[in-house]
């Protein structure tokens, strides 16, 4: 029979991603005695809760459970009968919580190791968290733009920028190519906000 733990849960918060700005969770977790044969799938996942308890409506289909509250889970590729991952990654926009546009939001998150519908180890109240809406990205800064560049030369360096990342996507390490594909979102943004498409 399959087990597991789910340990030292974190976070990074207002990181870019394809679906808007949001969330990576990161825990580090042990499987063992896992029959990839026979088995149902292997899924991490977390649930949203209010500071009272409460859970999180959620408000985008793919981030919710069958109740419609806010969670996001992702599949554990193994290929062993044991393994252990130091930094397993999950990603949420601020987007799927109700009401995260324009309001502050505390909660904590717990976490749980299924395979199939069978927990295999979980985490209550794993993670405590306070957001706020983002601030605006100060894209200048991030690229560093001369705040009194013209139209050319910002397009010149997003250009630029956008060649160094674009490089980068296709790197054997896991975070240049993680850290590669969120520079490119933003770079897609600053060009909107900037240039004005």
């Amino acid at each position: 029979m399959t087990t597991g733990s789910v340990n030292n849960i974190w976070a990074s918060y207002h990181v870019p991603g394809r679906c808007g700005d949001g969330m990576t969770i990161y825990s580090s977790i042990s499987i063992r005695e896992y029959r990839a044969d026979g088995s149902n799938p292997l899924i991490l996942g977390y649930w949203f809760y209010r500071t009272d308890g409460k859970p999180v409506p959620g408000l985008d289909k793919e981030y919710t459970d069958g109740h419609g509250n806010a969670a996001v889970g992702k599949r554990v590729d193994i290929s062993s009968e044991s393994a252990d991952y130091e930094r397993f990654s999950v990603f949420i926009p601020y987007k799927a919580f109700q009401s995260q546009a324009s309001d502050s939001f505390e909660g904590y998150v717990s976490a749980a190791l299924l395979e199939g519908a069978r927990v295999i180890a979980k985490s209550p109240q794993a993670l405590r968290f306070a957001l706020a809406p983002s601030p605006p990205m100060d894209y200048f800064e991030l690229f560093n733009i001369p705040r009194n560049a013209n139209r050319e030369t910002i397009k010149k360096i997003l250009d630029q920028e956008y060649e160094k990342y674009r490089a980068r996507v296709v790197s054997p390490v896991l975070e240049i190519r993680h850290e590669a594909e969120l520079m490119l979102v933003e770079i897609s943004k600053a060009k909107q906000v900037l240039l004005g498409g």
